[in-house]
C-alpha cells in the first residue's frame, strides 16, 4: 500500500477514497496526443499502401474516397477544430 505525504495528497486530492488515485496533468495529455498522432498517421498511410496493391484505377479512387471520409469522420470527432479547417485538411 502507498503512503503519502499531506502535500502530496493535496496535489491529487479528488476523489474522497484513499485508495483512489485520479491521475491528471502532462502524462495523460501526452499518451493522448501519442495515440492521436499515431492513428492519424496509420489512417494517412493505410490508403497509400493498399492502393500500391491495386491496379484498376476505379478501385483506387473508391480506396481514396472512402480514407477521405474516414479520416475528415475522425477529425471532426476528435480534434477540436473549426469548419474550414476540416476541410482544409481534407483538401491537402
Amino acid at each position: 500500500m502507498l503512503k503519502f505525504s499531506a502535500a502530496q495528497r493535496r496535489s491529487f486530492d479528488i476523489s474522497s477514497d484513499a485508495h483512489v488515485y485520479i491521475y491528471s496533468g502532462s502524462l495523460i495529455r501526452r499518451v493522448a496526443r501519442m495515440v492521436f498522432v499515431i492513428s492519424m498517421t496509420l489512417l494517412l498511410l493505410t490508403p497509400v499502401v493498399i492502393c500500391n496493391f491495386i491496379n484498376d484505377t476505379t478501385s483506387r479512387i473508391i480506396v481514396i474516397i472512402i480514407s477521405n471520409i474516414v479520416i475528415q469522420t475522425v477529425l471532426c470527432s476528435l480534434a477540436k477544430s473549426r469548419t474550414i479547417e476540416i476541410f482544409v485538411a481534407a483538401a491537402t
